[in-house]
Order: structure tokens, then C-alpha cells, then sequence
């Protein structure tokens, strides 16, 4: 059970003549409760910056989810002397060109998992997109049609285990 949390979040920067060009957003969310048979707690950390150059878009991202730790048990319920901590953290880059009423964009992102046994990855995704007209209508009667994928890439790779 989560008795108080603390989330702090900026989606934009502090002046507004660099808003529409670029957006900063931070996250971080930490809950004060422990979980039933772990020492501590988990913590997530997301941090974002997107940049717009005339029709391209650069975008990046961090995200730390980790903290908590525990006492592995094998498999005759015996509690091993060494405590281990689960975290995972993803780092994103990505590209996105605007032309017209047509958008596309690419990107990439490196997984890092350790949850008992370290394992990693590379996924990439990317989509299209168009829009009814390429500023918004008086009416707000627009639409955006698209279609994209997410995900893809090689299987994890997993490290040996202790």
C-alpha cells in the first residue's frame, strides 16, 4: 500500500517563446511504504527533451525504475546470505520530420533489466501519420490516420545467473 508519494513533472520549458520548439518533461515518483518482505522501496525516475528544428524533431528520454531490495530464497525455502536489488532503466532516441499534412518518425531504445539475473535488449518502433489540414480548424473538426509499430527487435539477452 502507497500511504504518500512524490511526483514532481515539467512539460514544458519556463519560457513560453521556446515552447513551441521544445518540451522538457521530469517525473519522479517515490512512494514512502515498504512492500511486505522487501527492505526497501521502488523508485521510478523518468526525465524526456524534445527539440523542433523547422520540420524535424529530435527527441531523447531516460527512464530508472529500482530500489527495492530482497532476500533471495532457493528452492529449500533457505534465505541466501547475499541481498539483490531490482532495477531496470531504458534509454530512448528517437527522430520525427513533419511535411505537411504527412508526419513520420523512428526510434530506438536500449533495455536493462536485472531482476534476479541481468538481461538486455535493443527495440525500435516508427510510424506515419496525416492529418486533415496542417494547422488546427476553427471548428476542431480535425482528424490525424495512422499507423505504427513498436517493440521490435532481437530477443533479450541474458547474463548468467549467481
Amino acid at each position: 500500500m502507497v500511504r504518500a508519494m512524490y511526483l514532481i513533472s515539467t512539460p514544458t520549458p519556463p519560457r513560453s517563446s521556446m515552447a513551441r520548439r521544445s518540451s522538457l518533461s521530469v517525473v519522479v515518483f517515490v512512494p514512502s511504504a515498504r512492500s511486505r518482505g522487501f527492505d526497501s522501496t521502488n523508485n521510478l525516475y523518468n526525465a524526456s527533451l524534445g527539440i523542433c528544428v523547422g520540420r524535424h524533431a529530435f527527441f531523447g528520454g531516460f527512464r530508472y525504475l529500482g530500489g527495492m531490495k530482497y532476500t533471495p530464497i532457493d528452492q529449500n525455502e533457505n534465505a541466501k546470505k547475499k541481498t539483490r536489488q531490482l532495477f531496470d532503466y531504458t534509454v530512448d532516441l528517437g527522430y520525427a520530420i513533419r511535411m505537411g499534412v504527412f508526419s513520420a518518425y523512428a526510434k530506438g531504445s536500449y533495455v536493462y533489466t536485472d531482476q534476479g539475473a541481468a538481461a538486455s535488449t535493443m527495440v525500435f518502433g516508427g510510424g506515419v501519420f496525416l492529418r486533415s489540414s496542417e494547422e488546427p480548424s476553427a471548428t476542431g473538426m480535425n482528424f490525424i490516420l495512422g499507423a505504427k509499430v513498436d517493440n521490435l527487435g532481437a530477443k533479450v539477452q541474458a547474463e548468467r545467473q549467481e
